[in-house]
């Protein structure tokens, strides 16, 4: 189930773990699920005050819209930090959640550059795959946030 519209609040962190966990623990025994983090970058610092913040909230919004149109009703999304969203899918083998994931990038991208022409945005993704890299979402976003971290040396639109 997608989540829903409105871009919710990092406050409710403890409810996206409990959310996370529950749907992993739903999940078909023996499966693989997808844990992704997609992080925004390039619209803080100097582009961030060009903008302004009314902008980069319709950007944020933009790029949640994005994530949660492009999981089309398969999967879980949180946002996690400032312009970070926690992404979960479940049953989703790693090399499909790889194909969504770039999928997901390109459609936030394009989301992005309409709500922001000209800006310097960046997004890049780190998966995690349940159970092989953590048993509950705590380490899954741990080991996400550590990928996460490998595909920032990379060029935008890295998973």
């Amino acid at each position: 189930m997608a989540a829903q519209e409105s871009l919710p609040s990092v406050k409710d962190r403890g409810a996206f773990r409990e959310q996370f966990d529950a749907a992993l623990k739903k999940a078909r025994p023996g499966s693989t699920s997808a844990f992704l983090l997609v992080g925004v970058s390039g619209l803080s610092g100097k582009a961030g005050t060009l903008l302004g913040s009314a902008k980069i909230q319709a950007a944020l919004k933009a790029a949640w819209q994005g994530i949660t149109s492009a999981l089309e009703g398969s999967g879980q999304v949180a946002r996690t930090g400032t312009m970070m969203f926690a992404v979960l899918m479940p049953e989703a083998e790693p090399m499909f959640a790889k194909v969504a994931a770039g999928e997901m990038l390109n459609r936030v991208g394009a989301s992005l550059k309409a709500e922001t022409p000209g800006t310097p945005a960046e997004l890049h993704a780190g998966a995690a795959f349940h159970p092989v890299d953590g048993a509950d979402t705590d380490a899954l976003y741990e080991a996400a946030r550590n990928a996460l971290r490998a595909a920032r040396r990379q060029p935008p639109g890295t998973v």
